[in-house]
C-alpha cells in the first residue's frame, strides 16, 4: 500500500536509494554492460532476442553517474523510480 507523502523533511541521518531500469540493444557488448552495472550495484535482469534490461540501485548521485556512463551504449529506454528514503 502506498502512503501519501504529506511533508518532506531534510534529515542528515537517512538512507537514500534510487533505482533505474535501462533497456539496451543486443548489438552492444553484453559483458561490458554487465561489468558496468555491477560497478553501480546492478545486474542484468532480462535478456530477449532484441534487448537486455539492466537494473541498478544505489545512491541518487551514483545513479546519475551510471546513466551518464551507460549513454555510450545508446540505451533504447531508461526508467527511474525516484528516490526513496528512511531514517536510520
Amino acid at each position: 500500500k502506498l502512503v501519501p507523502v504529506l511533508k518532506v523533511m531534510e534529515h542528515k541521518n537517512a538512507i537514500e536509494k534510487d533505482t533505474v531500469l535501462i533497456k539496451i540493444s543486443l548489438d552492444q557488448s553484453l559483458s561490458d554492460v554487465d561489468v558496468l552495472a555491477r560497478a553501480y550495484n546492478g545486474a542484468i535482469q532480462n535478456v530477449t532476442n532484441e534487448a537486455i534490461v539492466v537494473s541498478a540501485t544505489d545512491e541518487p548521485s551514483r545513479i546519475e553517474n551510471f546513466i551518464k556512463v551507460i549513454e555510450k551504449f545508446k540505451p533504447l529506454e531508461i526508467v527511474r523510480s525516484g528516490v526513496v528514503a528512511i531514517e536510520r
